[in-house]
């Protein structure tokens, strides 16, 4: 039974940070379908486990954000 070993080792105690040194809040993101299908994408590119800690780490300015030059179209 390691695996359920394993599941104990990672699962997840409440109130307790798990990555970082504070305990997430619940916030509401509104945005379009492309733009929550964007966020998946680049979180995937990055290495992200979810779009949660994607958002952290753009908060925590671990993201470097550049905007796209403006074209004429």
């Amino acid at each position: 039974m390691q695996s359920d070993s394993l599941f104990y080792q990672m699962s997840r105690v409440k109130g307790v940070p798990a990555d970082r040194d504070e305990i997430k809040e619940r916030h509401t993101v509104m945005v379009s379908p492309s733009a929550w299908a964007g966020l998946d994408a680049i979180a995937k590119e990055l290495g992200y486990k979810s779009y949660s800690d994607l958002i952290e780490g753009v908060g925590r300015r671990e993201v470097e954000l550049t905007r796209k030059p403006e074209t004429d179209e």
